[in-house]
């Protein structure tokens, strides 16, 4: 069982890392709702491997990749407004 959750972590990272890339180039200029759905998708996969496989813990690494991106959507958002508002000004 040992050797399982090792060989599976060691897959769920190469995973992490492509998700994490890839969220990153569309976190900036996409749509929102897409970038939404996205995440949500992710995060119930996640919720299935932990079903799947108990004693290996995915939500907190997926967690830290769901706030990631959704903070790099947030700051975007921050300086577009800021640009507008230098704009209006």
């Amino acid at each position: 069982m040992k050797m399982l959750d090792q060989f599976v972590w060691q897959l769920m990272e190469n995973y992490f890392r492509c998700i994490d890339g890839r969220l990153q180039l569309e976190g900036r200029g996409s749509d929102v709702s897409l970038l939404v759905r996205a995440l949500d998708r992710f995060y119930r996969r996640l919720q299935a491997m932990n079903k799947l496989l108990p004693s290996a813990d995915f939500a907190c690494a997926g967690n830290d990749i769901v706030i990631k991106t959704s903070k790099q959507r947030v700051d975007y958002c921050l300086d577009t407004l800021k640009l507008q508002f230098a704009g209006t000004i």
